[in-house]
């Protein structure tokens, strides 16, 4: 299971400052456009949601499944790679599937032992810190300890995933399902 803590950012210098201090490791930046299509009447035959999400990051093209687990910021994940952008839209628009909302960032990875960090400027929306590992223990007390090290409190940090609350600041009907 992936498992997520996020947060949003004020100063960049200060977060990225603490985070060489506790050693984690600069992995590089990158620019990511994000596709995210489902369909409610999937998620209300299936009973839970999920996204595709395909995710272009320079000339390489992803396919990832996004599983609701009932638990926010616990995710079930698949991932496997794609040849050609315009098809894989066509394929999933032809299955029924909706691009329901696209984003795009500007994102700088950490590591710090078995903890990926994701700093992402998403615009006029803010910056983002994410802590993620994957476990089957669901135990994400590792990631609120990661947080405060690097100034954040706890009463700043939020599970559900950023789909979700874009979602809900435009009205999507998605919102009602993608709760995590």
């Amino acid at each position: 299971m992936e498992l997520e803590l996020r947060a949003k950012i004020t100063s960049l210098e200060e977060i990225t400052k603490k985070l060489e201090e506790l050693g984690a490791k600069k992995l590089g930046e990158t620019e990511l456009t994000d596709y995210y299509f489902g369909e409610l009447a999937l998620y209300q035959k299936l009973g839970y949601s999920f996204w595709i999400r395909i995710r272009v990051e320079g000339d390489k093209i992803g396919l990832a499944y996004k599983g609701s687990t009932g638990r926010d910021g616990v995710y079930d994940e698949f991932e496997q790679e794609l040849q050609d952008l315009d098809t894989s839209i066509a394929i999933l628009t032809k299955m029924g599937l909706e691009n329901e909302i696209t984003v795009h960032k500007k994102r700088t990875s950490y590591k710090i032992g078995d903890i990926s960090i994701e700093i992402d400027d998403l615009g006029e929306k803010g910056k983002f810190i994410e802590a993620e590992r994957v476990s089957e223990d669901g135990d994400k007390s590792r990631l609120f300890e990661l947080f405060k090290s690097v100034g954040i409190p706890e009463s700043d940090t939020f599970e559900r995933g950023l789909i979700t609350l874009f979602l809900e600041e435009k009205g999507s009907p998605f919102a009602d399902w993608i709760k995590n």
